[in-house]
């Protein structure tokens, strides 16, 4: 850990004036940070590894309850994906240049979009012209018309 190449000190010893002693001299080891990269990227590859199984057929098989829990692991994802990267942002300020969060961003609101459209059709109402529902009533009505022209 003596080797300045396994050590990255964050800080400069001279402001310690107005930062503490300690937090100015914070050091993070190399490995540390490798880590940190390895780990938001792992979750936006789990992210994209997610958006490429998604495809139609796989959509079909899915019900509901499937759908909302994807999304709610997705929610997940998210929140795992802003902590890693903020603490790798925290001590690598060359990750604050990253496309990394903005592709992950991307890439996730392309699938909540697909998700949450294929709940939102699956919760819609067949039409069919000969049903009729009224709000106030709980029992719906089948319309039958007789075509008087024949």
């Amino acid at each position: 850990m003596g080797n300045n190449s396994d050590t990255l000190i964050v800080g400069d010893a001279q402001s310690s004036d107005r930062v503490s002693a300690n937090a100015a001299n914070t050091q993070f080891p190399a490995s540390r940070i490798s880590f940190m990269r390895l780990k938001a990227k792992a979750i936006f590859d789990r992210l994209e590894s997610i958006r490429t199984e998604m495809d139609r057929e796989k959509l079909r098989q899915m019900d509901e309850f499937d759908l909302r829990g994807l999304l709610e692991s997705l929610t997940e994802l998210k929140s795992n994906f802003i902590v890693a990267h903020t603490s790798l942002e925290e001590v690598d300020f060359e990750s604050l240049s990253s496309e990394l969060p903005g592709k992950f961003d991307s890439s996730i609101l392309s699938l909540r979009t697909i998700l949450q459209r294929e709940l939102g059709n699956r919760l819609k109402p067949t039409r069919c012209s000969t049903f009729q529902m009224n709000p106030s009533e709980s029992n719906p009505k089948i319309m039958y018309m007789v075509n008087r022209s024949r």
